[in-house]
């Protein structure tokens, strides 16, 4: 219907150029017929680009992903493809933009797919061992952080033989500051046994206002932010009740 209206306003207009009865006030009344469509979503956008302009213009898929893809990877598909060596072992994070199941000789389940991070693809094999363990992941559209080995062939583009797989959480791209005093005081000992205790996957800093520098915590104080409040109410009681000491961004 609303590609009708479209070609019949069309075909209007010439009409009435032929006849010489063009008027700019009539087309603007034919236009104001037309139906209000919503605007397509960021995500739709981007593919709609890509598939056009062969790019993204806008933005990226990843975008509110990145740090989170930083953290869980140690290279990238543009690294793999020009300096990877046969058998490395390797950490790569990305959304996965295609996937093809295959049933082998033995009648089991493996699959192929295509992991996108910000700079292009890599093909991922997963045998079945792997893909019985984790095909409940392999779904277009979401991001996972994958560890396996590169496959190298003198014809073919490198690919990722694929040994473990897991979710990205959106958590993972948030980051805790802290602002303390000085980072030796006695209350920063109370304050990691704090963070202890919320272990999760967002990472957490600690600015030093003494030495104005920030320090990045071990893994095994890295929280969660399920239960934020109470361990915010925790912190404040060693930053002086300051809310302008915690910050999650």
């Amino acid at each position: 219907m609303f590609y009708e209206k479209i070609i019949d306003l069309i075909t209007g207009i010439k009409k009435n150029n032929v006849e010489g009865q063009f008027s700019m006030f009539k087309a603007s009344s034919d236009e104001d017929n037309l139906p209000r469509l919503k605007d397509f979503s960021q995500s739709m956008k981007l593919e709609m680009e890509k598939e056009i302009l062969g790019i993204y213009a806008s933005g990226h898929p990843l975008d509110s992903y990145r740090s989170a893809i930083q953290i869980n990877s140690d290279t990238s598909t543009v690294l793999i493809n020009e300096e990877g060596k046969n058998n490395d072992k390797v950490k790569i994070a990305g959304i996965i933009k295609t996937k093809r199941k295959l049933v082998t000789k033995n009648n089991k389940l493996m699959c192929f797919a295509s992991l996108e991070d910000f700079y292009g693809n890599v093909e991922l094999i997963i045998f079945p061992n792997v893909f019985s363990q984790f095909q409940d992941l392999f779904e277009e559209g979401k991001v996972l952080a994958i560890e396996g080995y590169i496959s190298l062939s003198d014809v073919e583009e490198a690919k990722i033989i694929v040994d473990s797989a897991r979710k990205i959480d959106l958590e993972e791209n948030k980051r805790l500051y802290i602002s303390v005093e000085d980072i030796n005081s006695e209350n920063i000992n109370s304050i990691k046994n704090i963070l202890r205790r919320y272990k999760g996957k967002v990472p957490v800093i600690i600015y030093d206002e003494k030495s104005k520098k920030p320090y990045g915590v071990s893994k095994d104080m890295w929280i969660s932010l399920e239960n934020f409040d109470n361990l915010k109410i925790e912190l404040l009681n060693y930053l002086n009740n300051n809310d302008n000491k915690i910050i999650v961004k």
